[in-house]
């Protein structure tokens, strides 16, 4: 059991450690399982022996988690101490690890003994309790943490009036572009005139905010307060979490999962339907009825290959792995929205679709294509990182900027043609231009909002983020939900420290802009 277990306990450190739900830990900790499984019977086959078999699985399990980190420290003491001194070093742990078998098999060859080997017995006990020290070490903090701390609630408690939806209740389409700036920050960035798009918008009946902003500058937050309906600073479950450093991936996806508005649309009926970005941090896995995943890699199965040579192996047969995946990834999520807009229903839907786009990386062409990336430079957002001009990190920006346009109103026109009743359709952005660090404040929350409301022209123009779903369910549904302060929360560049916010009273003027 050794092999499956050690290379369990590397998908499940790795999972936990970025606090990963179960739900995205699953495919890959399967993979992992498996693929181990199959070496050891492979080795077994090969060697005839069970037990050589699982040890020969183990070596290449090891060498497959430990080359890389490997190859980054040999790296590292290559740049700090120079070719000379590395290659000593190199050679004094190639005798030692070659050497040292070398030396046991020929005395046990001159005493005439079999080659002496670990006890399967102990290696797998060791592999059980690295399993445990795994889970213990990432889980136990967080278990003790939670010991009386308030649970996100299912339902606000403010909530009131009659939500009990009919059939003749309207679909709500939440469709979110990530870090889709708002016209003026793409103009003052790049001088790209985004007008033609709002225009068609508009003449399809859409209301279309030209001085919109995000309450928050991270994805998490903003999604966290829109599904509670409240601002961050006001839901219990993550009042402690606020000003303090760390990632808090598991408490913000939780709180997302468990939001207000969630509960209210599914106790009136609605059917809850996902297409997931591909950041389990933000996943709807457990909120949704249907969660409209086709296979495409995750942040955590990327991580995973990257810190293996596995990467390097898939990327001779295709080079741009990653980038084909996130391009199939938003391609197929608007494929879902176009196959949603027709097809029937026995009760109305809330889709929430969020795309990972134009978020960095660029992965799509003005046609659809995929843009060439190799996949070790994926997650390398400075155009000379991934060997760009400014010039030409701009036209791919601008490319995707252009596909994504295209295929919005594609999916508007098929959604605004349904048999359905008129659906209620929300195109956003979670917040604005991320990719210049603090430098600007401003951008990072002018994000792109357009609401199409049936009936109700103009509901969502003065609204922000954290106020959509209450506008929303109190028209459509008959809810009396209070409706938050527009308030503006600003978080450090770093993730880390996202949920170290300082309220801001106007995001238009924050510091210089370069």
């Amino acid at each position: 059991m050794h092999p499956i277990l050690i290379a369990a306990a590397f998908v499940l450190n790795m999972g936990l450690e970025n606090e990963v739900g179960l739900g995205g830990i699953a495919r890959p900790l399967a993979v992992a399982v498996g693929a181990a499984s199959a070496l050891t019977g492979l080795g077994w086959l090969i060697l005839r022996n069970r037990w050589d078999g699982a040890l020969a699985a183990l070596g290449v399990v090891v060498l497959v988690i430990g080359a890389y980190p490997g190859f980054l420290a040999w790296r590292a003491v290559t740049q700090t101490f120079g070719g000379a001194v590395s290659g000593g070093i190199g050679a004094a742990l190639l005798v030692a690890a070659v050497g040292a078998p070398a030396m046991l098999g020929l005395r046990a060859r001159h005493r005439n003994r079999p080659f002496p080997r670990p006890a399967a017995g102990v290696l797998n006990l060791f592999s059980l309790l690295l399993i445990g020290v795994v889970v213990l070490a990432q889980t136990g903090p967080d278990v003790v943490a939670q010991i009386g701390r308030p649970a996100a609630p299912a339902t606000p408690a403010t909530s009131q009036g009659d939500a009990d939806a009919s059939s003749s209740a309207p679909d709500i389409y939440v469709i979110m572009l990530d870090a889709y700036p708002r016209a003026d920050v793409l103009h003052r960035r790049f001088a790209f005139d985004n007008s033609g798009f709002l225009r068609d918008l508009r003449a399809r009946d859409f209301s279309v905010a030209e001085d919109s902003h995000s309450n928050y500058v991270f994805t998490q937050l903003t999604m966290a307060s829109m599904m509670q309906m409240r601002h961050v600073n006001e839901i219990a479950a993550l009042q402690p979490l606020v000003g303090h450093a760390g990632v808090h991936h598991a408490r913000l996806r939780e709180t997302i999962n468990r939001g207000g508005a969630i509960g209210l649309l599914r106790e009136a009926g609605y059917e809850i339907v996902a297409l997931p970005s591909g950041y389990e941090h933000v996943a709807l896995r457990e909120a949704s009825d249907h969660y409209l995943d086709h296979g495409q890699l995750t942040d955590l199965e990327r991580s995973l290959l990257e810190r293996t040579p596995i990467l390097d192996l898939l990327s001779a047969v295709d080079p741009y792995l990653f980038a084909n995946s996130q391009r199939d990834r938003i391609a197929l999520a608007f494929d879902d929205l176009d196959a949603l807009a027709t097809s029937p229903r026995h009760r109305p839907r809330f889709v929430f679709a969020h795309l990972p786009a134009p978020h960095l990386p660029f992965v799509v062409d003005t046609n659809g294509g995929t843009v060439p990336l190799v996949s070790r430079h994926f997650d390398l957002f400075a155009p000379e990182a991934i060997g760009l001009t400014d010039k030409e990190f701009t036209a791919a920006y601008l490319n995707e900027l252009s596909y994504l346009n295209r295929r919005i109103v594609q999916v508007v026109d098929h959604l605004l043609a349904s048999p359905s009743p008129s659906p209620v359709v929300v195109i956003m952005s979670d917040h604005g231009w991320t990719f210049s660090g603090s430098k600007d404040q401003p951008g990072r929350f002018a994000n792109l909002f357009a609401a199409y409301t049936p009936e109700a022209a103009g509901l969502l123009d003065d609204a922000t983020p954290v106020n959509v779903m209450s506008m929303v369910l109190n028209r459509y549904l008959s809810t009396d939900l209070p409706i938050a302060a527009n308030r503006y929360f600003l978080s450090p560049p770093d993730s880390m420290q996202m949920m170290q916010i300082s309220e801001i009273a106007d995001p238009d003027h924050l510091e210089a802009i370069p």
